[in-house]
């Protein structure tokens, strides 16, 4: 089961670490090499929906975080909220 297998999030935010930390769930943070801003605007430029574009950034963010943690798995995760069609981030 995978809540019994050590991961690597790809992630600082405060909110994410507690939750998984509630779920004893076995894990270490690493922040992720990405510019986030720049991503998200080349993303909006080609109108991609709020949802591809924060699984774009998960995606993103995982990969830079797995360059130095090979045959580890690493959880990549993004927010945004999609507003009536407008997508608000942080």
């Amino acid at each position: 089961m995978f809540t019994n297998k050590h991961f690597v999030l790809a992630s600082t935010s405060k909110s994410r670490i507690l939750i998984l930390k509630k779920l004893n769930l076995n894990f270490v943070k690493k922040k992720p090499k990405c510019d986030e801003d720049y991503y998200k605007k080349k993303l909006k430029r080609k109108n991609i929906s709020a949802n591809k574009i924060s699984l774009e950034l998960s995606k993103i963010k995982a990969k830079s975080v797995s360059v130095k943690n090979k045959n580890k798995i690493v959880v990549g995760c993004d927010t945004v909220i999609d507003l009536g069609g407008k997508m608000i981030d942080k």
